[in-house]
Parts: C-alpha cells; sequence; structure tokens
C-alpha cells in the first residue's frame, strides 16, 4: 500500500491502520456509552428504590411483629378495656356515689352544699371509648376561705377522677341579716367520667 496524501500530509499505511483502531475504539465506546450508560444509570437507581422499599418493610415489620405477637397485644388491649370499663359505674348509679361521697368530703371541710345540680351527658367521641362519658355537675358551696381550701384539696385527692372547672367566689350573706360576713359562696363545675348505662 502506498503513502496518501491528506491535507497536505503524508500518511503511512502503519499510521492510517492506527488512525483506524484509535477512531473504531472511540466510535464504539461513544455507541456503548450513549447505549448503555442511561441503562446503567436506571438500573443503579432502581436498585438504590428497591433497597430503601425493603429497609422501610423490615422496620414496618419489626413495629407491626409476628402473628403471635399481633394476637397477645391484642388480647393485652381487650383485658385493659375491660379493667377499665369496670372501674367507671353506670352514669345514674355515679351520680349517688357522689353525692354520697361528696356530701361526706362537704361536712370533713366544713362546708355546705348549697346545690348540686348534674348537666348533660356528653358520651366520649373515640370509637374505642364509645361507652364512656363525661359527667359534669353545677355545685354551689359556701364556707370559710380555709374550708374551701380544704374542700379543693380532698377534691383532688378524690379516689375517682375529678376535674374542677369555672370556679367563681362570691362574698357570702350572714343568714338573716343581709350583711357580709366572713363566709365564701364558691359555684363550679366537677367533671367526672361514667359508663353511658
Amino acid at each position: 500500500m502506498e503513502n496518501i496524501q491528506l491535507f497536505g500530509r503524508t500518511i503511512t499505511p502503519d499510521q492510517l491502520q492506527k488512525i483506524v483502531i484509535v477512531a473504531g475504539v472511540a466510535i464504539g465506546g461513544l455507541l456503548f456509552s450513549s447505549s448503555t450508560l442511561p441503562l446503567i444509570q436506571e438500573y443503579l437507581t432502581q436498585r438504590d428504590a428497591i433497597a430503601e422499599r425493603e429497609q422501610q418493610l423490615q422496620d414496618k415489620q419489626l413495629l407491626v411483629g409476628s402473628e403471635a405477637q399481633i394476637l397477645a397485644k391484642k388480647a393485652r388491649v381487650e383485658r385493659n378495656l375491660v379493667t377499665m370499663r369496670n372501674r367507671f359505674p353506670p352514669r345514674n348509679q355515679m351520680l349517688s356515689t357522689l353525692l354520697v361521697d361528696l356530701s361526706s368530703l362537704f361536712r370533713e371541710s366544713n362546708t355546705t352544699l348549697v346545690t348540686f345540680r348534674p348537666t348533660q351527658f356528653q358520651p366520649l367521641e373515640q370509637a374505642s371509648l364509645r361507652e364512656l362519658g363525661k359527667m359534669s355537675v353545677e355545685i354551689t358551696a359556701q364556707g370559710s376561705y380555709p374550708s374551701i381550701i380544704l374542700l379543693f384539696d380532698l377534691l383532688s385527692r378524690y379516689e375517682r377522677v375529678l376535674t374542677i372547672s369555672n370556679p367563681q367566689m362570691s362574698p357570702g350573706s350572714v343568714a338573716g341579716t343581709g350583711s357580709l360576713g366572713n363566709e365564701l359562696s364558691v359555684t363550679f363545675s366537677l367533671n367526672t367520667y361514667a359508663l353511658n348505662q
């Protein structure tokens, strides 16, 4: 084979062979990278997504547990619900119990129970606690300042859940005279919970 003249340069057959080999490798590399590089990138992206989903699945399986663990948790929750329901009396029974207990607390604190007015029973909104409801009783009491404080202290230590809301104090009047004495009159709402029965 003879030398080739290209752009004023002389190319020998050995140089031409090297140019063809380098050009072939470069073109092959370009074709390979343009067709397989996106596939490799897509594969790596999908592999990372699969690994992330597998990790999320393992985390959720740890939270849920096995079937035996789930059944054990369900049985424990059902037992706790039964225990909780047994701690709350029916609302009619709760009113009479509360009235008797309050009478005792009022005697102990040397205060007078003036009014005891139950208000509307409100069932709880949570689906698992539909059987329970909130009871409110409007109460007016009279007594000296220390005896009112003692009454609130005794109510805070009551065996059942009681919350006091909207307390309003005003000076009381001495019976029959219409003049103010050292007696106070306090009105508040007493809230507790009972079964809706």
